[in-house]
C-alpha cells in the first residue's frame, strides 16, 4: 500500500513487479486510487486473483499505455486523462532511456542533498545523496545518508 501511495505522485517510473507480494483487496484498491493521479505507470505485474479489481487495473493500465502512444506521436493527450485531472493537466514529456550497454546508461542525480530513495536490508528508505565514491575503473557508488 506504501509503494502505490509513492506510485501516486511518481511521472518517471514505467513499470513495477509485485509477483511476489500478497495482494489483497485492500492492496488493489490502493492501487487502484493511484491510477487517479498517476498516468505514466504502463506495466503492473502481480499475481492477484480479485476479478472485481482485475478489470478496473487493465482498464487503468490500458488508459496509461494510450495516453503514452499519444505522447510518443506528438498528439494531444488531454482527453484521455482521467476526470481529477482535467481542470489542471499536467504535462509530460517523452523521456529517452537508454539501454544498459549505452554509453549515457545511468541516472543523474543532482548535487549532494538530493533526496532519493535506495532499498536498506529490503525495506525503501527515503535518504539523502552526500556524494559518490569511486575506487579505480570500478562504478562509482552513492553514498547516501538515511
Amino acid at each position: 500500500m506504501d509503494i502505490a501511495k509513492a506510485l501516486s505522485t511518481n511521472v518517471g517510473l514505467k513499470s513495477v513487479s509485485l509477483a511476489s507480494h500478497r495482494v489483497d483487496s485492500s492492496v488493489a484498491h490502493a492501487y487502484v486510487q493511484m491510477f487517479y493521479t498517476n498516468v505514466t505507470l504502463l506495466t503492473l505485474t502481480w499475481d492477484v486473483n480479485l476479478p472485481a479489481f482485475n478489470l478496473k487495473l487493465t482498464e487503468m493500465i490500458n488508459r496509461n499505455n494510450e495516453i503514452n502512444r499519444l505522447l510518443l506521436e506528438g498528439k494531444d493527450y488531454r482527453p484521455k486523462l482521467p476526470l481529477e485531472m482535467k481542470d489542471d493537466p499536467p504535462e509530460l514529456v517523452e523521456r529517452l532511456v537508454p539501454e544498459m550497454g549505452d554509453e549515457e546508461f545511468g541516472m543523474e542525480l543532482g548535487g549532494a542533498g538530493t533526496t532519493l530513495w535506495c532499498s536498506v536490508s529490503g525495506r525503501w528508505e527515503l535518504g539523502t545523496l552526500k556524494g559518490s565514491q569511486k575506487k579505480g575503473m570500478a562504478a562509482a557508488k552513492l553514498v547516501v545518508e538515511v
